[in-house]
């Protein structure tokens, strides 16, 4: 599974990445929307190998007004097994992204286990993990995940409930200003 930010914008060649890469994966996809500005959508994706149902797309609080950020919420059977999933980009400004974890943690506390949640949290590991950890929740473990040309912050994170992480690993592809936090669970 991946979660990704998403956009049809210039920077993307106005392409709909989502769909590039689901029908370049053979992934199924899923778009929550944050916000629209004129033709152009912000927002969320969630692809995963099998199939996708149950979608709620969570609308994150702003405290400071800060932009539009929601979490998809959904059940997704890979391999067989139903997870409950979380996908999100949180955003930067100091206080919303712990305010905006806390809802995510609660509308993935309401689903069915197992849980997996992932993301750009943007908040560093000394308010990521506890809040996680006290919500069940097993982080994977991970250095420093941005920028990508030479990590200093992990802000990016995988963490899982009624499951195990096997591994993590932070591979250096050269595709975006973070690193991808890849884990293998079961």
């Amino acid at each position: 599974m991946r979660a990704a930010t998403y956009n049809v914008a210039r920077r993307t060649g106005f392409r709909d990445e989502m769909r590039v890469i689901a029908r370049a994966t053979g992934l199924q996809a899923v778009f929550g929307e944050a916000a629209r500005r004129k033709w152009r959508r912000y927002g969320n994706v969630l692809l995963a190998r099998g199939p996708i149902s149950d979608v709620e797309v969570v609308k994150l609080p702003r405290p400071s007004g800060g932009e539009p950020r929601v979490a998809i919420v959904a059940r997704v059977c890979v391999d067989g097994l139903g997870l409950s999933v979380g996908a999100t980009h949180l955003s930067f400004r100091k206080g919303e992204g712990a305010a905006q974890l806390e809802v995510l943690l609660a509308a993935l506390a309401e689903r069915d286990g197992p849980r997996l949640l992932m993301g750009d949290l943007n908040i560093s590991p000394e308010v990521v993990v506890p809040a996680v950890t006290a919500a069940g929740f097993t982080v994977a473990p991970t250095g420093p995940t941005f920028p990508a040309a030479a990590p200093r912050s992990r802000i990016d994170f995988i963490a899982v409930a009624g499951l195990e992480v096997v591994s993590a690993s932070l591979p250096e592809v050269g595709m975006s200003d973070h690193l991808p936090v890849v884990a293998e669970i079961r």
